[in-house]
């Protein structure tokens, strides 16, 4: 069973604990990496199952969405959009983003809502994981977006502030893909009733 790196870190665990419940005999071998490994992995047997937050681009891969997510935009509580809450579009030109690693899924959704929005933006760090942004956020050193399901305990403490942006909404689907001639034994089956029925 694979992840990648959002939804391997926020929500697999509960998915595979009540997997687990139900076959308490079956062991999991899990593999948590981006999206772009994932995907690679699917295609090369090496797992027969996955659970992604980006787009995948093999027509060999089948993508069903179980879950809908949103990407916020997030900065220091003493940044200045932190206290106006909602800023425009156009304050974003020219800004300066840390963001995942190329292959990253939370990446790809930002760069293409961005570029359909014809806004210029520039990278200022590239991290490989979450929680290295949100440190990074926290501690004033820059702007990031990430998954609203990342960052909630940090908005609800006041670590983190989260801003919206007028007309803007980053929005992408959780799938589970699998190979397009993959057999379904009955203990997949069940554990994609389970992905369906967590929401």
């Amino acid at each position: 069973l694979g992840a990648s790196m959002t939804i391997g870190t926020y929500l697999l665990s509960d998915m595979i604990k009540s997997f687990l419940s139900i076959y308490p005999e079956v062991q999991i071998l899990t593999t948590v990496d981006n999206t772009k490994v994932i995907e690679e992995m699917i295609l090369s047997d090496q797992l027969d199952l996955a659970l992604v937050e980006g787009p995948t681009h093999s027509a060999d891969i089948v993508e069903e969405t179980f879950r809908k997510d949103e990407l916020v935009l997030i900065c220091s509580p003493e940044h200045p959009w932190a206290a106006k809450k909602q800023i425009e579009m156009r304050e974003l030109n020219d800004c300066s983003f840390i963001v995942r690693e190329e292959g990253s899924g939370t990446r790809e959704i930002f760069e293409i809502a961005m570029a359909s929005k014809k806004i210029k933006w520039k990278i200022s760090g590239i991290y490989n994981n979450t929680e290295s942004i949100k440190n990074a956020v926290a501690a004033g050193i820059g702007i990031a977006v990430l998954s609203k399901l990342a960052v909630e305990n940090e908005i609800k403490s006041g670590r983190i502030a989260m801003v919206k942006i007028h007309d803007l909404i980053f929005t992408r689907p959780f799938n589970l893909i699998y190979h397009k001639n993959k057999f379904f034994t009955p203990f997949m089956k069940s554990f994609k009733t389970i992905c369906f029925s967590e929401r």
